[in-house]
């Protein structure tokens, strides 16, 4: 008779690819401790994790999905407006994620940046990177009732898993540095990236300059209109990536190469190759380059305080290059790449896989 396993579902966040790809190590490791792994996602996140364990069953779970405005300056604005709509999508993900968990008789859940994903006949983990929100000049007027609403939500999981090292060696900052005072156990588990374990090709063409685009509409398309013109005008060896899985629109020009999506391993090639990665300091982008130590410039979605912190960060220690992106430049970028040390290459120890574990002894049958 054969052993009946456990069943776990993963529910990435819907903001751009970074919260799935971020989930690959995560998903790997429950995979080798022989879980049964059901991923609940939508759009891109979906594609992206289909495309990358076909093995596993998948369930579509939408979400509140925001679209940023052309200005950043009016996004609390706009996610003050659409509270009601996330309240709404919020209930109808967890009566959606109910359902699913009753079909596939799972008894764990872990939850990347979805606040409302906690159900009470499942152990719960919240992944995030965030445990300080970050506010900017007139904003920091709600600073206190951010903290207080990030408190409340976390509280509601059995466990919060923190993707970064603990100590002065870490990529996210005051981010995730100091713990919050919460009455649920918080855990550091290293750095989550898809290459940690991706051997690159090779094969792989050459590449000198390599973009990354990711993020929400319409800032995403807005800034690949920019890069893409300001890339024909630089005469170096360009790969794009749209960040667009499940799309066809591969376009080669004489020294630009456009690409809706590549697998880990091609885009890992790439990488490592390229003198420069232009991309969005998103920060499972960040623990990527980390796995390479690569010079990286980064260019904020505007609206996106975390990105903003992160980007301020990393110039202000002479390790990236950062422009907001109204002004960016890739001549200018590319041009002074040399005068940043790039993204420390940081070692992770054994933290996700003890964490693992330990929550596999946790969920029952």
């Amino acid at each position: 008779m054969s052993e009946i396993k456990k069943t776990v579902v993963v529910c990435p966040l819907d903001w751009g690819l970074g919260h799935a790809t971020r989930m690959v190590p995560v998903i790997n490791q429950l995979l080798q401790t022989k879980i049964h792994v059901v991923i609940a996602a939508n759009n891109r996140p979906l594609a992206f994790l289909e495309q990358r364990f076909p093995s596993c069953t998948f369930e579509v779970l939408p979400g509140y999905r925001p679209h940023y405005p052309a200005l950043g300056i009016f996004m609390p604005f706009k996610l003050v407006a659409d509270l009601p709509l996330m309240l709404f999508h919020a209930l109808k993900s967890r009566k959606k994620l109910k359902q699913i968990v009753k079909n596939h008789q799972a008894s764990g859940l872990i939850s990347d940046n979805r606040y409302e994903l906690f159900l009470p006949k499942t152990y719960n983990v919240f992944i995030t990177h965030q445990l300080h929100l970050q506010t900017f000049g007139w904003q920091k007027i709600f600073q206190p009732l951010l903290d207080a609403v990030v408190k409340f939500f976390l509280n509601k999981f059995h466990e919060v898993w923190i993707p970064d090292l603990e100590g002065s060696l870490n990529l996210s900052g005051k981010l995730a540095h100091p713990l919050l005072k919460l009455t649920v156990p918080q855990k550091y588990i290293g750095h989550l990236s898809r290459f940690a374990t991706v051997s690159p090709p090779q094969t792989t063409a050459s590449c000198d300059l390599l973009i990354i685009l990711s993020g929400p509409e319409p800032q995403r398309t807005m800034l690949e209109k920019t890069l893409t013109q300001q890339a024909l005008e630089l005469p170096i060896n360009t790969v794009l990536v749209q960040g667009k899985p499940g799309e066809t629109t591969d376009r080669h020009d004489s020294h630009l190469h456009i690409y809706n999506h590549l697998d880990d391993a091609t885009l890992a090639g790439y990488m490592k190759k390229a003198q420069l990665v232009v991309a969005r300091p998103g920060y499972s982008t960040l623990m990527d380059l980390a796995c390479f130590g690569k010079k990286a410039a980064f260019t904020p979605t505007p609206g996106q305080t975390e990105q903003v912190y992160l980007a301020n960060r990393l110039s202000r220690k002479k390790q990236s290059f950062s422009q907001p992106q109204n002004l960016f430049s890739l001549r200018e970028a590319w041009e002074t790449r040399h005068a940043f040390a790039g993204i420390p290459r940081l070692q992770n120890d054994n933290q996700l896989f003890t964490t693992i574990n330990h929550f596999v002894d946790h969920i029952n049958f």
